[in-house]
């Protein structure tokens, strides 16, 4: 790797690596990609008025993965066979307490259609409802300005020393737009009642993720998958996209949050939850090792690389970057570590069933 690739690449690993990126379930890390294809805009945007496009479908759900586990493993068949095989908190909610669950799993929790694009047949599938969407949105939003303000900051020169205080509001108002409209602290507090409840009582609730699981998958002659989307969906608007500038480079970077209806982070990161015979998914050691270690939150995006010929030598590659083709590349993923799971409390485990 060029010195100049190395440069690039930790400029822009400092610059997604955020503090919201890491709360509440962990560090998180960049893991670059091989290089592939170019894709116009509307290739990624899967989800487009409640409703799924199947191709587009597939292409973000194999991009939002994340399958470098054992075998090939991606974040959908694990927690798809963990929901599975799970032993879980079996306790006694009140009925109050079934109730207000229930009022916040329909929060989060909305209703899209896909069409099967061999028979046409239409049939509804999860999708993120208004709260988490806003939420998500929001949140997207806010870490699309840190993402340009970081990489403003590390370049420093005249640009930042006159328009720094311009990149800082930005921050600033994002932020402020999470907050204010975004659900940013409601939605905390609904997952912290959420982690509180389902680890004394997760029969039910097992049994609605694996509904819920089950309903997101998609089974088609070309393979099966789980269905993911992008936010924001549309990924052309100009505002999104970062400038990165060194001697001999400049490039155009962005990111896209990764958005799942079928996966709730709080059940795979909870304790109140084992595999039989102390399985482990992830050892949480350093380094990790299991059937999943990570998976993606976002995808990195990058467009408009340009490079001086002494720097790309004929190549038709350079790290994760394809050259010369059209439209925008995925180079990477923003990813969450799992640490160990499952982790359950020790003194529930006689309680698991």
């Amino acid at each position: 790797m060029t010195d100049a690739l190395t440069t690039v690449l930790a400029r822009l690993r400092d610059a997604v690596r955020t503090e919201a990126d890491g709360d509440p379930y962990g560090d998180t890390d960049v893991t670059w990609r091989e290089p592939g294809p170019g894709y116009r805009p509307e290739d990624l945007n899967a989800l487009v008025d409640d409703h799924w496009e199947p191709e587009r479908a597939r292409t973000v759900a194999t991009l939002a993965d994340g399958a470098d586990g054992a075998d090939g493993e991606g974040l959908a068949a694990v927690y798809a066979d963990v929901l599975r095989r799970c032993l879980v908190m079996r306790g006694e909610l009140t009925g109050e307490e079934r109730l207000k669950l229930g009022r916040y799993r329909d929060l989060v929790r909305g209703t899209g259609t896909f069409a099967d694009p061999v028979t046409g047949a239409v049939r509804p599938v999860p999708a993120d409802g208004p709260m988490l969407r806003a939420y998500r949105e929001r949140r997207a939003a806010y870490l699309s300005a840190e993402l340009g303000h970081n990489l403003a900051r590390a370049a420093g020169g005249p640009d930042w020393a006159e328009h720094g205080d311009r990149y800082r509001d930005a921050v600033k108002r994002a932020r402020d737009a999470w907050i204010c409209s975004g659900y940013r602290d409601e939605l905390d507090q609904v997952v912290t009642y959420l982690r509180g409840v389902t680890e004394r009582d997760l029969v039910r609730w097992r049994r609605y993720l694996v509904e819920l699981c089950d309903s997101a998958r998609v089974d088609t002659a070309g393979g099966s998958f789980h269905l993911s989307s992008l936010v924001p969906g549309d990924l052309s608007a100009d505002s999104l996209w970062h400038e990165v500038r060194l001697d001999g480079i400049t490039l155009r970077v962005a990111r896209a949050e990764v958005s799942r209806p079928w996966f709730l982070p709080v059940f795979l990161h909870g304790r109140g939850w084992a595999l039989p015979g102390d399985e482990l998914v992830c050892d949480g050691g350093d380094p990790p090792s299991g059937r999943l270690v990570r998976y993606p939150t976002a995808v990195l995006l990058a467009r408009d690389l340009r490079l001086d010929p002494a720097l790309a030598c004929d190549a038709t590659t350079w790290g994760p970057f394809t050259l010369g083709v059209p439209g925008l590349q995925v180079i990477g993923t923003v990813d969450r570590r799992l640490g160990r799971v499952p982790d359950p409390s020790p003194g529930q485990l006689g309680k698991l069933v």
